[in-house]
């Protein structure tokens, strides 16, 4: 039987037709580069401003840093209309909505990237075709190929995109799961196109290459589709999530086998195949480079090694928390990849915590050893094990019974050096169920993180696990302000102030990271460092607001009225918490917790630290800390948590950019986020 649905060209529209086909590819990465090419410029002008913001802030260390804004009263200043441009870009972008977290996506920034990719994909699809399905559905089979290397780069760890473009990793893979939805929805138009056109006389049975002689090269078609069809349905979130090793086993073999039959599919376009491939074994390559290099080449010796190379403990029912000793050095915001062999094969994702350098540091030297320390939520497979190993192993790792891993206490004192002073190492106030692991690498670092340094006011707002996010970054900031106040103007950064809020099921989980917030509390300059931590438990909200009725002490969850905003060149009011059961007598902390005790040294006996019982009020949260920002400073919200959570604050962040407030040179209007 003869092809029913052929197309009919005139001999020119079939040489343009021939041609569009030809360097359909290559229209395709000329926009592609294009865009990153587009997004590296804006990355770079942003950079520069970094750098240019921390040389004026070392300029100005110990003396009053003059305004920059026009006037509040006036128009609005011509000068201000590419920022106006970038903040009503922002507004748009930030925000986020139940479409954007059904799709997978932090913002419907990201939704307005993938969507206008898409709709450029379709575009060259149709174009050039005249109309005929038949060619749409091979230039849907040409822009497979072509497609397959980018996905490949925008899952690759060691990501030259990401470095170019600064991209988060976590964006970048969100672009790579729906760029390799894509390419299924490309291939299926393939497949339906040419069903089409040519079903009736395909007999996929026959060898050859072309129809009606034969459709061996079918056979393989069929079974790169049938692959990609399987890869990508088994990358669903749910699955991800729950069997994480069957996933990653999955979507080895399964890419590798479809890149297969799709180069004996069309050896013609194969080269795109290689071009992929050989993006995937570099970054193997280097990653395992990596390992060998920091655990065996430069391994930390055991005399700068103390106590085990690495430490599990359970933390609480579903939270571990892992250390790793090791010669990595890393920026705050970067994740490693966690290795386990005798447990679990692969490595797996997740955010450091820590910092690389001691908070006493007053340069950017790395050190020899560095600490990597992990806080976990509990799932499936590695972390599990991990969990069952600390509580089956539940004894000291010192004489005294405690966990060796080290915890700060800071003494009543009246001065900064005697706080300084008063910082010494001694057993945690809670140790944890442990365990030793004798065999554990830390890969790394991957990611980037935009440089929050160059805001004169952050709001970092975390929630449970999230913590490992933003504390890295407040670490960082507490560090390089304390070396600016001691006049090391080498570490220069632009950040004045830094509100740092956690969100908690249990007052005990502040033991999680209380060596940090203890030391980053007694270190930093004055007014730099307020921490905020809400328990949501019910039992202690229950608790606080009955000793609250007995002792007629308000609390400070209530809404309160917000000072008015500071004008140009003015410094901005000092916000004074509410007094609050937790830090109601000087030398005692009070949790309001049956179940906990601590000792008169803990963390909230200082005024930087407020314990509430609660949610907070993301918007209520986010205004008062504008309102304490100078006008002409530069603003920025970190947030790392439950969906929820992130989207309120993203919302908030997006109603409190007003782009006529910044066209009159109100900079802190212009939220970063």
């Amino acid at each position: 039987m003869l092809v029913v649905h052929a197309p009919s060209y005139t001999a020119q529209q079939y040489r343009d037709v021939l041609h569009y086909n030809k360097y359909i590819q290559l229209y395709l990465w000329i926009g592609v580069l294009g865009l990153i090419g587009l997004v590296t410029l804006a990355h770079l002008i942003g950079r520069t401003l970094s750098y240019l913001r921390r040389k004026f802030a070392a300029r100005w260390v110990g003396g009053k840093r003059p305004s920059n804004a026009c006037s509040r009263t006036g128009k609005g200043c011509t000068k201000w209309i590419p920022g106006t441009m970038v903040a009503t870009f922002r507004k748009a972008c930030v925000r986020k909505s139940h479409t954007a977290e059904r799709m997978g996506m932090s913002s419907l920034g990201e939704v307005a990237v993938v969507t206008f990719y898409y709709c450029f994909n379709i575009i060259l699809v149709v174009c050039g075709a005249n109309g005929h399905i038949d060619y749409m559905a091979h230039h849907a089979a040409r822009l497979v190929f072509a497609n397959l290397p980018l996905v490949i780069g925008l899952a690759a760890k060691n990501n030259v995109i990401s470095y170019a473009t600064g991209f988060s990793y976590e964006s970048l893979n969100v672009f790579h799961r729906w760029c390799a939805r894509l390419i299924l929805i490309l291939s299926t138009i393939h497949v339906a196109g040419r069903i089409y056109v040519n079903s009736p006389s395909v007999n996929p049975s026959r060898s050859g290459m072309y129809p009606p002689n034969g459709g061996g090269y079918i056979r393989w078609g069929i079974v790169a589709y049938i692959l990609f069809t399987l890869l990508i349905l088994g990358a669903a979130r749910p699955l991800r999530n729950k069997w994480y090793q069957y996933f990653l086993f999955l979507h080895i073999v399964a890419f590798l086998m479809g890149i297969v039959a799709l180069a004996v599919h069309r050896p013609s376009v194969a080269p795109w195949l290689y071009v992929g491939l050989f993006i995937y074994f570099l970054d193997g390559t280097v990653r395992l480079g990596r390992i060998v290099y920091h655990h065996l080449v430069k391994r930390a010796r055991p005399s700068e090694v103390e106590g085990p190379l690495g430490i599990v403990e359970a933390l609480s029912e579903d939270t571990i928390r892992v250390s790793v000793q090791t010669t990595l050095s890393w920026i705050p915001g970067q994740h490693v990849y966690l290795h386990v062999p005798l447990l679990s094969p692969g490595g797996h994702p997740f955010s450091v915590c820590s910092i690389d350098k001691p908070l006493t540091q007053t340069d950017d030297t790395h050190p020899r050893v560095s600490t990597v320390v992990l806080i976990i939520r509990v799932r499936e497979g590695l972390t599990r094990c991990l969990h069952r190993l600390a509580m089956r192993n539940d004894l000291p790792l010192q004489e005294d019974g405690h966990s060796q891993l080290h915890t700060h206490e800071i003494h009543q004192t009246h001065t900064r050096a005697d706080a300084e002073k008063a910082i010494i190492t001694q057993s945690s106030p809670q140790s944890f169920p442990f365990a030793r692991l004798k065999t554990v690498w830390a890969e790394g670092p991957y990611g980037n993180l935009s440089h929050l340094d160059y805001y004169q006011t952050l709001l970092l707002v975390a929630g449970g696990s999230g913590v490992s996010f933003t504390l890295p970054v407040m670490l960082d900031l507490v560090r390089r302000a304390r070396s600016m106040h001691l006049g090391h103007t080498s570490v220069a950064v632009a950040t004045e102030r830094v509100m740092f809020v956690w969100v908690i099921k249990e007052p005990e989980h502040v033991e999680w990271i209380g060596d940090f917030l203890r030391e980053a509390i007694a270190l930093a300059p004055p007014g730099f460092l307020h921490v905020k931590i809400h328990v949501t438990s019910k039992k202690y909200i229950a608790d606080t607001n009955a000793i609250n009725a007995a002792t007629s002490v308000p609390i400070s969850t209530s809404k309160s009225t917000l000072p008015n905003p500071s004008p140009p060149g003015v410094p901005a009011p000092v916000l004074s918490s509410p007094p609050h059961p937790s830090t109601s007598t000087p030398s005692t902390m009070q949790h309001h917790h049956p179940n906990l005790c601590v000792p008169k040294t803990s963390i909230s006996t200082t005024s930087n630290l407020t314990l509430i019982p609660g949610r907070p009020d993301v918007r209520e949260l986010l205004e008062r800390e504008i309102a304490v920002t100078d006008y002409s400073d530069y603003f920025a919200v970190g947030t790392c948590g439950p969906a929820s959570m992130t989207q309120d604050l993203a919302n908030a962040v997006s109603d409190a950019i007003h782009t006529d407030e910044v066209l009159r040179g109100e900079h802190r209007r212009n939220i970063v986020d």
